[in-house]
């Protein structure tokens, strides 16, 4: 799938869901329309990614979570006049699980689900398949992106031989590994998170870090070192998808709240405030051009 993070042990899911949830008070209060079908009456629960720098993420054991998908929910929820708290979620097998088990059905091991997920991959015959869930609002167009500190911008075959840094069980790893009919394989270097292999590169002990833009540029703003590198776009041939679209999903049953929802994603749009979200993590805003969600 679009979006495969590193799985985690049933230690630190148990762990994880014993403290699941810390409620904080939006900006603004009131009171939701009955149309809406919020876990907590007042509160818009918004599910946020792991370990997902800098879109969602904590620096310290039980810190608060901090990014720009945090930011929006946050924003978004003042926007209804609502309160909001977080549900942490740790990616599944496939993008299927983790709306299975956040959005519309709920977790085996319990824990409720989100009013509304953040990041979100939309494609239209993935949400076809989908009748549970309404996808819509989507807020930035992602791509696969390779950054570097040379002068000139190496080839995938040129950065293989300092060796490429990527994410492990992710699209970057699939492709460099399957690239040139596997011929660079052996210079592809795995790590646990992009974040890591930003350290490996601005380190030395990888040229490259082939990993979505977003991410490698939010690496690199919070090392303080964006300056001295650049980032190009890979282009990827085969079954292997170059960008692709992230918005916001909600119960199909709950559709009151996302066209509400989308209506202040599209106001966040025109104002410019979402594009300052991202500019305070480092990244670049590519808005998508809109894709109607299931339902229409």
């Amino acid at each position: 799938m679009f979006m495969n993070l590193v799985r985690y042990g049933l230690t630190q899911i148990l762990f994880f869901f014993a403290c699941l949830i810390t409620v904080i008070p939006a900006h603004a209060e009131g009171a939701e329309p009955a149309a809406y079908k919020l876990q907590t009456p007042g509160t818009l629960r918004i599910g946020v990614y792991t370990k997902f720098a800098p879109y969602s993420s904590r620096a310290t054991a039980g810190g608060k979570y901090r990014g720009i998908d945090v930011d929006i929910g946050k924003a978004l929820a003042a926007r209804l006049g609502l309160n909001y708290s977080l549900l942490p979620i740790i990616a599944d097998e496939n993008l299927e699980d983790d709306l299975r088990n956040f959005v519309w059905k709920g977790h085996y091991l319990g824990g409720g689900v989100a009013d509304v997920m953040m990041h979100v991959p939309y494609d239209p015959q993935f949400a076809a398949r989908n009748d549970q869930v309404y996808f819509f609002a989507p807020y930035q167009q992602e791509r696969v992106a390779l950054a570097f500190s040379s002068a000139d911008t190496p080839s995938l075959t040129q950065a293989a031989e300092g060796f490429i840094g990527v994410e492990i069980d992710t699209i970057s790893d699939a492709y460099a590994s399957a690239a040139q009919g596997g011929s660079i394989r052996d210079s592809v270097k795995r790590y646990f998170s992009v974040n890591e292999a930003v350290v490996a590169m601005i380190s030395g002990e990888v040229a490259t870090v082939m990993a979505p833009r977003g991410e490698l540029q939010g690496a690199l703003q919070a090392a303080d070192v964006a300056q001295k590198f650049r980032i190009t776009k890979v282009t990827m041939t085969g079954m292997f998808r170059n960008t692709w679209q992230v918005g916001l999903a909600v119960r199909s049953s709950n559709r009151a709240l996302g066209d509400d929802l989308q209506r202040a994603m599209t106001a966040m749009k025109s104002d410019g405030s979402l594009r300052q979200l991202f500019a305070d993590y480092g990244v670049e805003l590519e808005i998508p051009t809109e894709q109607a969600g299931r339902g229409d």
